[in-house]
């Protein structure tokens, strides 16, 4: 409680003489005599003087019956929420005046705040506690609604005025503006979620689609070269037309290939010589035979080999033919016939 003290009883005198020359009284003034016996009575005109001089009445109280607005700043007792764990900080817009002066008087309420100050908190404490933190609002309009009407308070007391403003204090708004944060940082990660969601969806649709039309692809591919025939040289033209930043590692490795192919063509001609030679030497190659041998000689120095038949049919270097690349017959498999051929008899009848 801020405001200051009110109060109600102005002064406290003795009834005589100065009550008949006073005249009439104030009018937000309740003029209350104390008798000899105690009773008290509330005068609204001037003694007489039968009464002023040695009357029944002994003492004069004079009770201010004006209105009294303050601000109310309601800290103690706390107003308790639901459970009791926070509680409520309310400032109070109230105001009141005196019903029943000769209560005051017999009550000896001389300040009227404090008394008034005590009830609206005892109500409003009883209407807090049936309220959360959250809902200080609903609490608000609960109490005003109890002050639409005039509130007679038991001291001689009405208020006729009672607003009251309600939030949560101090440690209540730092456990709402904790738990209004969570709240937010679930609902934006609910919300960055079903957008990640939503993305990765998209994204397992795309890569679904291109798995998808790779494994067909894929298939295509598979499909065509079961039709055809693979070897080493139609392989390395196959990875080279997908990757043709390999090409200098990929010529390297032909020119490589190609010269184990010649090699190996050279060994099998110069093994085919020596067979013959033998042969020739020992007698073993008539002269009806010659002429056969010596064609089929030709004719397989004529075959390219099988890794030429695998290559592009363009004019490169990998495209040289056999009769280019191995020497003539003439000068090989043809020399040696006329170098070995022996003179042999000719068969005559028997």
């Amino acid at each position: 409680m801020t405001a200051e003290r009110v109060p109600l009883i102005r002064s406290l005198d003795t009834v005589g003489l100065m009550d008949l020359i006073r005249g009439s009284y104030d009018p937000a003034v309740a003029v209350v005599d104390a008798g000899r016996d105690g009773r008290l009575v509330l005068h609204d005109r001037p003694l007489r003087w039968r009464d002023a001089l040695g009357g029944p009445y002994t003492k004069r109280h004079e009770v201010d019956m004006g209105d009294h607005e303050c601000v109310l700043d309601v800290q103690k007792p706390p107003l308790p929420s639901r459970g009791d764990v926070y509680a409520f900080h309310a400032e109070v817009h109230v105001g009141f005046r005196v019903s029943d002066p000769v209560t005051i008087v017999r009550r000896r309420i001389t300040h009227g705040l404090p008394v008034v100050y005590h009830r609206i908190v005892d109500i409003m404490r009883s209407v807090t506690r049936d309220f959360d933190i959250e809902h200080s609002a609903d609490a608000e309009t609960k109490i005003n609604s109890l002050f639409d009407t005039a509130y007679v308070l038991d001291e001689g007391l009405t208020i006729y005025r009672c607003v009251a403003r309600l939030l949560p204090d101090a440690k209540a708004q730092q456990y709402l503006h904790a738990k209004h944060s969570a709240a937010r940082q679930l609902e934006i990660q609910a919300a960055e979620h079903k957008v990640k969601h939503g993305t990765a969806c998209q994204d397992l649709e795309l890569e679904t689609l291109r798995h998808d039309a790779e494994i067909e692809y894929r298939k295509r591919e598979l499909d065509e070269l079961s039709t055809s025939e693979l070897d080493h040289h139609r392989v390395l033209f196959l990875h080279l037309a997908k990757h043709p930043e390999d090409t200098e590692r990929i010529l390297a490795h032909l020119d490589a290939h190609e010269d184990k192919e010649f090699q190996r063509a050279a060994e099998r001609e110069r093994r085919r010589i020596e067979l013959f030679q033998f042969m020739v030497h020992k007698g073993l190659v008539n002269a009806v035979d010659v002429d056969i041998l010596r064609a089929e000689a030709i004719d397989e120095l004529r075959r390219p080999i099988d890794a030429e038949v695998a290559l592009p049919r363009t004019r490169t270097w990998v495209d040289e033919s056999a009769s280019e690349a191995l020497p003539e017959p003439d000068e090989t498999m043809a020399t040696v016939f006329d170098e070995t051929q022996p003179e042999m008899p000719a068969k005559g009848p028997n």
